[in-house]
């Protein structure tokens, strides 16, 4: 019964971590996909860009739909564009235009920082508990086959007693 337990808690808790990686994931935003200036005027000629959203450190073009723009991975769809080179002739041109201009909030860098700290914690912490667990209760499953397999050898079990106790270890793999 405690075997189960533990198996259960461990499902528990892997359910829920990988939640919340869900939920972290869910409040990245995409990446605006770099377009060059050919591909930008194409889009704009079809009448696509919803909006300007200015950044202190660029510029993205939201669109009013979901495009494919060939790139370096083939096709990649997205609804955020950037001029991959100086963009401020673009943006002027834009303003000139009376376009919808938005002011964009500067990317949280940290976030991106504690989700990786978190997933490596986690990482750690799962490691320290498995070594302590091999080093304080009957040890891995791994383990206690190759001792049952010495058993077998030194002549200490039978080998129907072999295949018993190895049937129920080859569950826990």
């Amino acid at each position: 019964m405690a075997e189960r337990n533990e198996a259960t808690y461990f499902a528990l808790g892997l359910a829920v971590f990988l939640l919340a990686v869900v939920l972290l994931l869910n409040q990245i935003e995409p990446a605006a996909v770099p377009v060059d200036r050919e591909q930008f005027e194409q889009i704009k000629d079809r009448d696509l860009i919803l909006y300007l959203e200015l950044y202190p450190e660029g510029a993205d073009w939201q669109l009013k739909e979901a495009i494919r723009i060939k790139g370096q991975n083939g096709q990649d769809p997205t609804t955020r564009i950037t001029l991959s080179g100086p963009d401020s002739l673009e943006v002027k041109a834009w303003r000139d235009q009376q376009g919808e201009i938005r002011e964009g909030k500067p990317s949280p860098w940290w976030k991106g920082v504690v989700f990786i700290a978190i997933l490596i914690g986690v990482g750690l912490w799962h490691i320290w508990t498995q070594i302590q667990l091999d080093r304080r209760g009957k040890g891995s499953p791994r383990r206690r086959l190759r001792e049952l397999e010495e058993e077998l050898k030194q002549c200490k079990i039978t080998e129907e007693e072999y295949r018993n106790r190895a049937e129920k270890l080859w569950a826990e793999l």
